[in-house]
């Protein structure tokens, strides 16, 4: 799937493995009911070197929601040929940074969930009818607990802004060769040894590196030799290329390093680091509903009266008889979200339908792309 914000560039990547197709391949978007949005065109897409893999510089369309970029190899967009990809289009809402997870309460161990909040303390006390006071972090556990539940009931799509750092290394760059009684058959290709097929042999100097963790948002900091790499050097692509650029002094030609010693800290000669930020935030929908949540949670906790469900199914109060279901049968009911909250239910059913439990991917054992990697 490829995130970009309304009307905003973007860039689309197909990869068929086939070289020599500039001129001919198309692309093309449509919107969930197949009406093209994005007419097919030839323009605009280029063959990374003589990899077989292009990429196609695109506008996003100006409304928000889910739509369909396909792929042609030959302009006929044949059902048997076509490749297709997920494009969601996002608003800038324009929101305050939403803060990182609280630290759970005991030491050590790993979890999963987002990695920021889905909303604020201060958000949760504007919008709770509870009493307590300036002390608003009381709220912090229930922050947490709402987040990590839409993360996971909306498809693990808005996991806030992660950081990490990876060790960019390529692997599996061997030569094919033609093992002959004299030996193998290689040659020099001017920027390394290659077999007679033309794949290099070896470390060989690298354009760009493809970061793991989608979309990249910013980058923080490389470093080579242990050495903060000047950043007007280098640029970030499709939110997830690190684009190495010419030295803007000189014009000279740079490269990144594919081939380092991973036993040495990244601060040592002989490496290479990256540390960026990568994922997407959840959308107000979606901020609303985890404040609306953190609120009901926290009441519940408290003893308080609040809108969640709980064991009993049925109460009666001067005469008014109040049907509730039980908390196990929470959240769905005849495959719709039915939480009970009003902002939770709406967010749900508008982005996870389906009750996916992660958005789904491709993968094809022909893809030749290697990712970063991961840094401890």
């Amino acid at each position: 799937m490829i995130f970009a914000q309304q009307s905003a560039a973007y860039e689309a990547v197909y990869q068929p493995f086939l070289t020599g197709l500039v001129g001919t391949v198309s692309v093309m978007v449509v919107d969930n009911d197949g009406n093209v949005v994005t007419a097919p065109a030839t323009t605009a897409i280029t063959e990374q070197g003589t990899t077989g893999v292009y990429t196609a510089e695109r506008v996003a369309p100006a409304d928000t929601g889910q739509y369909t970029i396909i792929w042609s190899i030959d302009g006929s967009y044949d059902a048997d040929t076509n490749t297709i990809e997920d494009l969601l289009v996002a608003a800038d809402i324009g929101a305050a940074p939403l803060p990182p997870l609280p630290p759970p309460g005991q030491a050590g161990g790993l979890s999963t969930g987002p990695c920021s909040s889905w909303t604020t303390d201060v958000d949760v006390a504007a919008c709770c009818t509870v009493e307590v006071g300036s002390d608003t972090s009381v709220f912090d556990d229930s922050i947490a607990a709402a987040s990590e539940l839409l993360w996971e009931l909306s498809g693990r799509l808005h996991s806030g802004s992660c950081q990490q750092t990876v060790r960019p290394c390529m692997t599996g760059r061997g030569c094919r060769v033609q093992v002959l009684s004299r030996g193998h058959v290689v040659s020099w290709c001017g920027d390394g040894w290659c077999d007679d097929s033309g794949t290099v042999c070896g470390c060989t100097a690298l354009d760009r590196v493809l970061l793991p963790g989608y979309p990249v948002r910013e980058i923080v900091e490389v470093t080579v030799d242990g050495v903060a790499v000047d950043p007007a050097t280098y640029r970030l692509d499709g939110y997830r290329w690190l684009v190495r650029m010419n030295d803007p002094v000189t014009g000279d030609a740079l490269s990144w390093p594919s081939c380092q010693n991973l036993a040495r800290e990244s601060t040592e000669d002989g490496t290479f680091a990256v540390t960026y930020l990568y994922g997407v935030d959840p959308p107000m929908s979606g901020r609303l509903a985890a404040t609306e949540l953190a609120c009901e949670t926290y009441k519940a906790c408290a003893g308080e009266e609040c809108a969640l469900p709980t064991g009993t199914t049925r109460v009666v109060r001067q005469g008014i008889v109040i049907e509730k279901l039980a908390f196990t049968a929470w959240g769905l009911q005849g495959g719709i979200w039915r939480t009970g909250l009003p902002q939770v239910d709406a967010f749900l059913n508008s982005v996870n339908p389906n009750r996916l439990r992660r958005r789904p991917v491709i993968w094809s054992p022909a893809s030749q792309l290697q990712y970063a990697r991961r840094a401890g």
